[in-house]
């Protein structure tokens, strides 16, 4: 009797044990499933824009030719990423940086309001002080270096394109300074991929020293809308053309700019615009040159900063970024 107890014991506990080990073994299993459908939809999500970016700024990297290049991306508020969008590249200043461009251009909020991307690429140099090779007359770390800064920004844009939802007939290009030239060099040589360029405070090219050779960018294969803007006291890349006053980004006192002159007729003429006389609007704080009557619909736009220096331009009563804003809005490629 007492051995019959004592089966019937082990018995029990045996079950227990079994029916123990079964329960875990079914939790395990829960939590299993529980963590790979979690990782499946942060896998999914990386796909995706993340809704913590919506009307925000993230950095991105691209690699190119080697070098581990970077931009910020700015998202506008109610981004819905099923919808196409135009896209803005903004080119830094000589000495700037896509963060300190940011702020200074104020196009996020534009962005926001008219429903645009931007994207501010960096340029290349030894610290936060980047620059851009433009492959004209200037000297300065991107191109004493030879960077390929035209295939890396054609290549910037060719991967925004794959990663988002980008309408193709509005990607626009706007810079400052270096990166005014840098965009002048872009627009001339990719007149297909954009819809209109911004130059702010730049220059077609010139000569390094009084000695070398002239360098110019290339003429447009095809006509293409450009405005430039520029203050009327610019000594750093001089309004009326010839030698640059140093600066502590460009200490180059020997370089000569061709004048905003010799820039507007460059693209009057490559936009075989039909009358050399623009129509002039005029104000306190700037003079207004627009060419009309250009081939396949162009134009060309110049505004004269009366007052404006080389580094007083973006706080101009002009209110240049709005002004830059409202000519991109008005331009659709195709």
């Amino acid at each position: 009797m007492r051995k019959a107890i004592i089966i019937i014991i082990i018995v029990i506990v045996v079950a227990l044990i079994f029916i123990i080990v079964k329960q875990n073994s079914r939790i395990n299993s829960q939590i299993s499933n529980s963590a790979s459908t979690a990782a499946n939809n942060v896998s999914s999500s990386t796909n995706n824009i993340p809704s913590s970016s919506v009307g925000k700024t993230e950095e991105k990297t691209l690699n190119f030719q080697g070098l581990e290049r970077y931009y910020l991306i700015h998202f506008p508020s109610g981004f819905d990423p099923n919808k196409t969008y135009p896209l803005v590249l903004s080119l830094h200043g000589g000495g700037g940086n896509p963060a300190e461009f940011e702020t200074k251009m104020g196009f996020d909020a534009l962005a926001d309001q008219s429903g645009y991307i931007v994207v501010y690429p960096a340029g290349t140099g030894r610290t936060k002080l980047l620059t851009w090779n433009p492959e004209t007359h200037i000297q300065v770390y991107a191109s004493e270096h030879n960077i390929d800064d035209v295939g890396f920004i054609k290549t910037l844009v060719q991967q925004l394109e794959k990663g988002q939802k980008i309408n193709t007939n509005r990607i626009y290009i706007v810079g400052y300074s270096n990166g005014a030239m840098m965009t002048q060099r872009i627009a001339s040589t990719y007149p297909d991929i954009f819809a209109a360029a911004v130059s702010v405070a730049g220059t077609i090219g010139g000569r390094a020293n009084v000695n070398a050779p002239l360098k110019t960018i290339q003429k447009p294969a095809d006509p293409f809308s450009f405005m430039e803007i520029h203050g009327m006291q610019d000594k750093t890349v001089n309004y009326y053309g010839g030698q640059t006053s140093p600066s502590i980004f460009f200490n180059q006192s020997n370089r000569i700019d061709l004048s905003v002159a010799d820039t507007i007729k460059f693209w009057t003429d490559a936009d075989g615009c039909a009358s050399a006389a623009p129509i002039v609007t005029k104000t306190s704080d700037y003079t207004k040159d627009f060419y009309d009557k250009c081939k396949n619909g162009t134009n060309v736009t110049l505004y004269s900063l009366k007052n404006a220096t080389h580094d007083s331009i973006w706080s101009d009563p002009a209110d240049i970024s709005q002004i830059i804003w409202n000519f991109l809005n008005n331009h659709i490629r195709g």
